[in-house]
């Protein structure tokens, strides 16, 4: 083989790559334009519109169920404010009530001291004023009998009062008495609480339940003003009396009281 079949067989296989290069070359241009072109894409997955609708209806109540809850929680917060609010008003209606009811102890443990002070005065036959001493406002006598006859202090003083004998009555009109015999008598005693308001006396007059004629607390009698002044206090079958009369009998029997009677 000669120099020039050599060259030939040279550039013919030159020419052979230039060719196979050009086939690749054009090979990776298509393929090139084939993804450019977005052939080679990957298409998304289409779904169907069942499931589609299924998937935004699901999402829909996830949001919902955040805004119920959401709501919920708004809501809760809410209700522990209000019930927070209830149970401070409920505590301090509860405060305000404990410290009505220890007012109200004290004020009743003072009326009771009060009353035992006074109970204790009346054995002792002291005077005592009777607190509804005060002008009687526009009520009636009936009333005025009513309120002092209830009363607590009235109760106690002449609840006080103990005596085991015969007492004075209607039908039985002479009696032995606590204090001495004892008769009743039935006249006006305008002129006799005269007399007492002008020694300073500002007691009820009134007439109890059982027909004794009272002053304050206590029952109105005559008696012998040498043996127990006017004003003083002393027992009689029906409790304890206020002296505020006299009569002729005192200087027969200066132990005797005569009680005023509405019989």
């Amino acid at each position: 083989m000669n120099y020039t079949d050599i060259k030939n067989q040279i550039k013919n296989i030159h020419q052979r790559d230039i060719i196979s290069c050009l086939i690749l070359l054009i090979f990776i241009i298509i393929a090139v334009i084939f993804l450019v072109s977005g052939k080679g894409v990957q298409r998304p997955i289409e779904m169907p519109i069942d499931e589609f609708k299924a998937a935004i209806s699901t999402q829909i109540e996830l949001e919902d169920e955040d805004l119920h809850s959401e709501h919920k929680g708004l809501m809760y917060e809410k209700k522990l404010k209000r019930e927070r609010a209830l149970a401070i008003a409920k505590k301090k209606r509860e405060e305000e009530e404990r410290k009505r009811q220890e007012e109200e102890r004290r004020r009743i443990l003072a009326e009771k001291k009060q009353i035992a002070k006074k109970v204790r005065r009346a054995k002792s036959l002291e005077f005592i004023p009777s607190s509804d001493s005060e002008e009687n406002n526009g009520s009636g006598e009936n009333e005025t009998a009513k309120s002092i006859e209830n009363s607590e202090e009235y109760k106690e003083i002449q609840g006080s009062f103990k005596w085991n004998g015969s007492v004075i009555n209607r039908s039985n009109g002479t009696v032995t008495g606590p204090s001495g015999k004892e008769t009743y008598y039935n006249l006006p005693m305008g002129g006799v609480v005269s007399i007492m308001r002008g020694m300073g006396n500002r007691d009820k007059y009134w007439v109890r339940s059982d027909g004794c004629k009272m002053l304050g607390y206590y029952i109105m009698v005559a008696a012998n003003f040498s043996r127990h002044p006017r004003g003083s206090i002393v027992k009689c079958s029906r409790g304890y009396a206020i002296v505020c009369d006299t009569g002729t009998f005192a200087a027969s029997n200066p132990n005797q009281l005569d009680i005023a009677v509405n019989w």
